[in-house]
């Protein structure tokens, strides 16, 4: 299925991968940048400090929290800020799942998909964040449970993009059945790229620009591929009922 996915990827983008490149890069800079924006307020509360000279200069960042520490009122906005920020990228990952499920079923790229999820901002945080401690707890417990969680959890991207209607409690039970017989082919799926590592290093990065809308794209198709799997076929069901009809009228 990996083989599969992956090269109904590559027709997908077919004639339109520097565009699908441009677009997510163009995309997720604004986004970024917008709440780097946002997160930086707290940096410019006291007078002599810049986002700038506190990235550039480590003693103008010593400072900073030196500034912070002594300060109840700028350690309060710093973290409320920060978290806000936090939560707020979440919909930012979702959404560009929700616009490589667009390319990979439909070949149609929509840029409004990147801003659809934050919607669902405080849904996609609780889950993602769920995910997060699920995982961590389980790499605590000896490295195998954890593995085995994010690979059971691994498709929760997906379904939030494409499920949005599910509650938080449905969203971690669909991506678990999705997964179910599956975890080899999820787990295979980044291994099957290994050989890229080496074209990417013989282009200085270039081969980025294809890898970025191929993996993402086959990513989608897998997705896909595996929800089709699972969703039970009701023209079998409504043609097996209609021959047993024929067979026994009464």
């Amino acid at each position: 299925m990996v083989r599969k996915s992956k090269l109904e990827a590559k027709d997908k983008i077919k004639n339109k991968v520097f565009n699908v490149f441009l677009t997510v890069l163009i995309v997720q800079f604004v986004i970024s940048f917008v709440l780097s924006l946002f997160m930086s307020i707290p940096f410019f509360i006291k007078s002599g400090f810049s986002l700038d000279a506190i990235l550039n200069r480590p003693q103008d960042w010593i400072s900073f929290l030196k500034t912070v520490s002594s300060d109840n009122l700028l350690a309060l906005l710093v973290f409320l800020f920060g978290s806000i920020g936090s939560l707020l990228a979440y919909p930012a990952t979702i959404g560009q799942s929700l616009y490589f499920l667009n390319v990979a079923d439909k070949g149609t790229e929509r840029v409004s998909n990147f801003l659809q999820p934050y919607t669902n901002t405080i849904k996609i945080a609780i889950v993602m964040i769920g995910f997060s401690i699920i995982v961590a707890i389980g790499m605590l417990l000896l490295i195998i449970p954890g593995i085995y969680f994010a690979l059971k959890y691994a498709l929760l991207p997906q379904v939030l993009a494409d499920r949005p209607e599910l509650t938080i409690k449905e969203t971690f039970e669909e991506a678990a059945r999705l997964s179910k017989g599956n975890k080899g082919k999820i787990l295979w799926f980044p291994f099957s790229f290994f050989f890229w590592l080496f074209i990417i290093a013989i282009t200085f990065g270039l081969a980025m620009i294809y890898l970025i809308p191929y993996g993402s794209t086959a990513m989608a198709r897998l997705y896909l591929n595996i929800k089709e799997e699972k969703t039970p076929k009701t023209e079998d069901t409504t043609q097996y009922a209609s021959q047993y009809n024929e067979q026994y009228p009464y």
